[in-house]
């Protein structure tokens, strides 16, 4: 319906931001990806998103900040597609050499465990980072997901 539409659409334009964004971390590793962030949540319409985030949130590597700014991207755009929130609460914080990310929404959850394919990929790109991404959504309850990234790689 016109709901998924606009949710497309969204998150089309949000992903163009993010390549923005990526275009210009590559030529200055380690730039401010808590801006990149904020311009990324600002950039929603149909729902409020409320970041807080370290002020010195900085990956050396590129692909790293590349990695938390999709993931940030497809937990906003499930919120868009299939919570009809109103809010989206999105804490990131460091800790022990790793980035966190606490994400819920005031949506009506889901009746079955919504990973779609941008959330599993998700998953998958922070495990061979060393990371991971959990989900947690009930029918009586709101969305969830809580994520990690370490600052450096797992030996690969």
């Amino acid at each position: 319906g016109a709901h998924v539409a606009k949710a497309k659409e969204v998150s089309a334009r949000l992903l163009r931001n993010v390549r923005e964004v990526v275009r210009e971390t590559r030529e200055a590793p380690g730039a401010d990806l808590g801006r990149a962030l904020r311009a990324l949540c600002d950039d929603v319409h149909g729902m409020a998103v409320h970041v807080e985030m370290p002020t010195d949130l900085r990956f050396e590597d590129p692909a790293r900040g590349h990695c938390l700014l999709r993931c940030v991207l497809e937990i906003v755009t499930n919120a868009l597609k299939h919570s009809h929130a109103a809010n989206l609460w999105i804490t990131m914080g460091n800790a022990d050499d790793a980035i966190t990310i606490e994400a819920r929404d005031d949506g009506q959850g889901a009746c079955e465990l919504r990973a779609g394919y941008g959330l599993s990929g998700m998953r998958a790109r922070l495990e061979e980072m060393g990371g991971w991404l959990h989900i947690a959504s009930e029918p009586s309850r709101a969305f969830a997901v809580s994520a990690r990234l370490p600052v450096k790689g797992a030996a690969s």
